[in-house]
């Protein structure tokens, strides 16, 4: 068999296989891009939501054993605080359009 026959059958091959595989690569490649920063942002809407919500404790203890102006500081403070990372655990789970 001349060189040419067989490099005129098996070159479409190769191309045929690498035009697969750069095909499937990217396919993967879109998947993990749509799938990490919905995970990062679940996980983040996660922390900020247990944060939030031992910083409400923290303002609730403040307010609750409030004798002197300090504390009362302390609780406005720990209650913004949780506030604020309240609404931002809200908007890492509302869903992106």
């Amino acid at each position: 068999m001349p060189v040419g026959q067989c490099t005129e059958r098996v070159f479409p091959l190769i191309l045929w296989c690498a035009r697969l595989r750069s095909r499937t690569a990217t396919r993967i490649r879109f998947r993990a891009a749509d799938y990490a920063p919905r995970v990062q942002r679940h996980a983040l809407g996660t922390l900020f939501a247990v944060l939030a919500v031992a910083l409400a404790a923290v303002a609730v203890e403040a307010f609750v054993g409030a004798d002197d102006a300090r504390r009362v500081i302390i609780g406005i403070a720990a209650a913004a605080i949780a506030a604020w990372l309240a609404t931002l655990s809200a908007s890492a789970f509302r869903r992106r359009r």
